[in-house]
């Protein structure tokens, strides 16, 4: 009998413990709940290349008696001087498209236009040449008016350093140099009565020295420097428009030793392509915003 119960007791011990012992041991441990992980796109840097078109205000710094090979009957000191005129411009675009972030470098793109620009200018002046008298006796001066339209077309070359405000504010503001290739110019020249009406010169016209061929002594290289303001307006993912303003100081004479300087003031705007998308995730290239 003894015996028995030192076998049974172990038994006894076993029944009462191991069921706390299985709980315990084979309880999975608490899984933590799954986190949703806010992933914010990253603005980077992408190439863009595209077409511009603009037209604009041609205003000419101009202070001369004649062109070079153009002949004139005015005075020595009666002078063409400044006066404005107009003109267009195509042009291929490429260039970074800036991705302002926190770094000032972040803000900073460039672009560069190469294409094609003319522009038409027409100079006039007016001077006393003498006296005519009416059927009536009556003494009248007689004016003539000098006129000169001068054409230039011109390769231009305009790299610009872009620096966009802000990534909420696409405003970009621009500023580089410009260069200009010139391929061709031209001018139309006449002399006119001006006044009285009816006066004429001796030969019995009121046009004399109407005249026009290609400008001489033009200078191949011209340089300036550039200020412009854009915004840029996205279409699509890749496809952007960029509406722009500038004005283009001119440093150098298209005609040598002639002073005459040509400043432009531009609109116009361009169309863009992105090959890449600007925005992309953190977590991989795979994965874009």
């Amino acid at each position: 009998m003894r015996r028995n119960s030192l076998i049974f007791l172990p038994l006894l011990s076993f029944l009462l413990y191991g069921d706390n012992l299985f709980a315990q041991g084979g309880t999975e441990p608490e899984r933590p709940s799954d986190t949703e992980i806010e992933v914010q796109p990253v603005a980077h840097s992408t190439w863009q290349f595209g077409i511009f078109a603009g037209g604009g205000l041609a205003a000419n710094s101009a202070e001369f008696v004649t062109l070079p090979g153009v002949i004139s009957c005015q005075g020595d000191s009666v002078l063409y001087t400044g006066v404005s005129g107009g003109g267009l411009q195509f042009a291929g675009v490429i260039g970074m498209e800036p991705a302002p972030d926190q770094g000032f470098i972040s803000h900073l793109g460039w672009s560069l236009k190469a294409g094609l620009s003319t522009t038409s200018s027409s100079f006039e002046t007016e001077e006393r040449i003498g006296q005519s008298i009416s059927p009536t006796g009556e003494l009248s001066e007689i004016i003539s008016r000098y006129s000169i339209d001068a054409g230039l077309t011109t390769l231009v070359l305009e790299p610009t350093l872009l620096y966009q405000l802000s990534e909420s504010t696409p405003l970009i503001i621009g500023v580089g140099p410009a260069a200009g290739f010139l391929i061709g110019a031209t001018y139309d020249q006449k002399e006119e009565i001006a006044s009285p009406s009816g006066a004429q010169y001796a030969d019995g016209r009121t046009e004399r020295n109407v005249r026009s061929g290609e400008i001489e002594e033009t200078k191949g290289l011209n340089l300036g420097a550039t200020l412009s303001l854009a915004y840029d307006i996205s279409i699509t993912p890749v496809i952007s428009f960029r509406p722009e303003i500038s004005g283009t100081l001119g440093l150098t004479k298209p005609v040598t030793d002639v002073s005459w300087k040509q400043h432009m003031f531009r609109g116009g705007i361009s169309l863009l392509f992105n090959p890449s998308a600007k925005y992309s995730s953190p977590l991989g290239p795979g994965v874009v915003q």
